[in-house]
């Protein structure tokens, strides 16, 4: 019969390191199998299914990458603003504020004709119509008495006096100089504010534009008449207006949509068929004449026949 082991016996050691050696080979392959499983994927699987699949915004960690970054700057192409020549289109208000009217008085300081001009700069050079202007026989006072407005809805009120600084007749234009207040002082050279002289030419085919006029009556507002402007013929040294200008008008400034000034009207009267008006080029050689650079399209300074300059004037006679 065996006899039973004791528990000191050497084989009793063994079973136990031996069990102690199972249980610890366990836990490790238990331990490895869970990092394993919880262990990120590899960075290259991961890069390589981002370089197959579909073109799309790049994440943050893409965009934060420095090896992303190009080495050479990619050209961006902006594209030109459209090139212009149109200046800002200018208000009622900023085109009243040039213009004018202008009485013309007998001696006797009974008043003679009304009509209406546009200040060229702001030291008190005006230009309009000559035969609205002009002296006659009866209404021969050199002193004209200078009007303006506070807005197209207000009546005209003196302000300034001045005298005729040149004319030409024989294309009925003329330029007026501001030299003295309303009461006949003179005064430093105002601050006005001028109109913007076209360099445009305008075609047969015509253009839009707005007159500004004052009527004969003193107290009468500011008229704003809308219509076209055309060149019958190229060699023509008139316009011709769609809109009929009030009696008075003689002298009003024809304004394009970006309010420059193209013409001025010499024809008005609400009863006439046909209103003209002289291209601005035509005032070309006169404007220069008394000081105002002007060169109109072309390089010349168009027509100017038997121009003349009117003396200073001789009196002054004050008026109510």
């Amino acid at each position: 019969m065996n006899q039973p082991t004791k528990a000191g016996s050497p084989f009793s050691g063994f079973r136990i390191q031996f069990g102690v050696v199972a249980l610890a080979t366990v836990i490790l392959v238990v331990g490895f199998g869970i990092v394993l499983l919880t262990s990120p994927r590899d960075i290259r699987t991961k890069t390589s299914k981002v370089a197959v699949s579909p073109v799309g915004p790049p994440s943050v960690a893409t965009a934060l990458d420095p090896s992303t970054i190009p080495t050479t700057p990619v050209p961006v192409t902006t594209p030109a603003a459209p090139a212009t020549t149109e200046s800002p289109r200018k208000s009622l208000t900023e085109l009243s504020a040039a213009v004018v009217q202008i009485r013309r008085f007998a001696a006797s300081g009974e008043a003679c004709t009304n009509s209406t001009g546009v200040v060229l700069t702001a030291d008190g050079l005006i230009l309009t119509s000559h035969q609205g202007i002009a002296a006659t026989p009866g209404c021969d006072n050199p002193d004209l008495l200078i009007a303006f407005v506070e807005g197209t809805d207000s009546a005209p009120k003196v302000r300034f006096r001045g005298h005729v600084a040149g004319e030409n007749a024989a294309v009925d234009l003329a330029v007026v100089q501001i030299d003295r207040d309303s009461q006949g002082r003179r005064v430093p050279s105002p601050a006005l504010t001028p109109v913007e002289l076209s360099h445009a030419v305008i075609s047969a085919e015509g253009v839009a534009v707005r007159t500004l006029a004052f009527s004969e009556a003193e107290s009468a507002t500011l008229s704003v008449l809308s219509g076209t402007a055309a060149l019958p013929s190229a060699d023509a040294g008139w316009l011709n207006l769609t809109a009929p200008i009030p009696s008075g008008g003689a002298g009003s400034g024809v304004f394009d949509i970006s309010g420059h000034l193209v013409g001025i009207v010499t024809q008005a009267g609400w009863n006439d068929t046909l209103t003209q008006a002289r291209p601005i080029a035509l005032a070309g050689s006169l404007l220069q004449r008394v000081g105002v650079d002007y060169i109109p399209a072309g390089g010349t300074s168009g027509a100017a026949p038997a121009e003349t300059t009117a003396p200073n004037p001789v009196a002054s006679v004050a008026t109510g």
